[in-house]
């Protein structure tokens, strides 16, 4: 009799984070909250494909140090992850407005964080050379973002801006994701020299991802507006709730092969 092959669960972690300047409460981990109480520990998606979503307990401290700290330990806590999301406040944002952030720089981060430190202050001669030795000016997301956004958008029955952006603003928000991408480009180039990363980094297309293939660069930046009207909020979970879903559509869709 026919079987079908069991595939595991797509692992998404979602993270969100904690105050800083006047915001006393950050609307992104608000945003977290909802969406993993949307999507449930483990659900079957759009896709068929199962999809278990990971938050982390608790808003993430807007502090360079903090950050580089604890994506150590959460990329330790689960090896096995397939698709991380970040997600930051940008207060210039309208309520039912979101940028997804397609680009992170390596260098630049000089606005002082909540102990009063800039990106150079945190970095150890350790990480200093994995940083700057290893890693490329910049790094993008290996999601397709053009359609995302347009899949996320037919999906969601109220009107929504949903754009990409190139800008992710040089501070804690940016820093993550970059410091986020590089642990998967560094997986990726363990045994490699930096002529051949540099050169491999620079002949890759994006482009050419085909469904079914794992994303080599599986992390995305969503920022979201800092209203905390409850209807705001919801609205929020739902959107990056969607974008879950329609990620996993995307990228983690095959079709299934029966075994005779």
């Amino acid at each position: 009799m026919p079987s079908l092959p069991t595939q595991k669960p797509v692992k998404v972690l979602l993270t969100g984070f904690g105050p800083f300047r006047t915001h006393l409460t950050n609307a992104s981990f608000e945003i977290v909250k909802r969406a993993i109480a949307k999507s449930g520990e483990t659900v079957e998606g759009v896709s068929g494909r199962e999809v278990e979503v990971v938050g982390h307990r608790e808003p993430i401290r807007v502090s360079y140090k903090s950050v580089d700290e604890l994506l150590s330990e959460l990329y330790e806590t689960h090896p096995d992850i397939d698709l991380v999301i970040h997600t930051g406040l940008n207060a210039t944002l309208a309520r039912s407005e979101f940028l997804i952030e397609t680009i992170a720089h390596r260098d630049r981060y000089v606005s002082p964080d909540v102990d009063g430190l800039v990106g150079d202050d945190f970095l150890s001669q350790s990480k200093r050379e994995q940083w700057i030795d290893n890693g490329p000016l910049s790094l993008s997301s290996s999601v397709l973002v053009a359609p995302l956004i347009q899949q996320v958008k037919a999906q969601i029955s109220v009107p929504i801006e949903l754009k990409a952006s190139t800008d992710a603003g040089r501070y804690l928000c940016e820093f993550i994701y970059y410091d986020s991408l590089l642990r998967f480009h560094g997986r990726d180039n363990l045994n490699k020299n930096p002529t051949e990363v540099t050169r491999e980094a620079a002949e890759t297309d994006i482009t050419d991802h085909q469904p079914g293939n794992p994303l080599q660069l599986p992390v995305l930046f969503v920022h979201v507006p800092p209203s905390l009207d409850l209807m705001d909020l919801e609205l929020g979970g739902l959107v990056l709730h969607t974008i879950v879903q329609e990620i996993i559509t995307l990228h983690f869709s095959e079709p299934l092969q029966v075994i005779l």
